[in-house]
């Protein structure tokens, strides 16, 4: 997805997450939002129809999920969890994510 107008954007949607978003990792076939949540820890979206983003799974990491990135083969997902330092998530099955 593309923004079409840069200059005159507009919402498409939006998807509340229980905690506070602050670093989103978007996946390589653009159909998943990895976000990082902040107390509430990794939480996965689908996000195949922009319109109506769902929720796929998440994983509560014992800090503060503050940013996230995923590994180049889309299987894990390093989070960095404020006082917890960096936490591997196996997300090799998005409705079930654990930690490695």
């Amino acid at each position: 997805m593309t923004v079409t107008t840069p200059a005159s954007p507009v919402l498409v949607s939006r998807y509340n997450t229980a905690g506070l978003a602050s670093g989103v990792q978007i996946s390589s076939d653009g159909n998943t939002a990895y976000v990082a949540d902040g107390e509430n820890g990794l939480v996965l979206i689908d996000i195949t129809t922009p319109a109506t983003p769902s929720l796929i799974g998440s994983y509560d990491t014992a800090g503060n999920a503050r940013g996230v990135q995923i590994s180049s083969d889309g299987n894990t997902a390093y989070v960095a969890d404020w006082t917890n330092g960096l936490v591997l998530i196996d997300i090799t099955n998005p409705a079930a994510p654990f930690e490695k």
